[in-house]
């Protein structure tokens, strides 16, 4: 049996944040066709920093469980995520640093 190692793609509902982003790396192709419009992806705003699941779980040093844990548990004060999509969530920086602040 083999498996497939095709990358992950990312949901075209899902803003791109400055870490998700890679270098563009440059192929030949022929030009003769014009490439497709790429649909417009929802704009952050400027100045918001959005961290994704795995960022906070680096972050905390924790893993997927305790972080929705964390979320479901109304004691623990953590912020909620934002969802961009259903497929997408993330979190504002700002909320985590506040957060961060109240638990010192």
């Amino acid at each position: 049996m083999t498996t497939s190692k095709t990358p992950f793609k990312k949901s075209k509902t899902c803003p791109v944040t400055a870490a998700d982003q890679k270098p563009a790396v440059s192929q030949s192709r022929d030009t003769s066709t014009p490439l497709p419009m790429p649909e417009p992806q929802k704009k952050l705003p400027q100045g918001v920093v959005y961290l994704t699941n795995q960022q906070v779980r680096n972050r905390y040093q924790i893993g997927n469980s305790t972080l929705y844990r964390w979320i479901k548990d109304e004691q623990t004060g953590f912020p909620k995520p934002h969802h961009f999509g259903p497929r997408c969530v993330r979190w504002l920086q700002s909320e985590l640093e506040t957060w961060e602040s109240q638990r010192a």
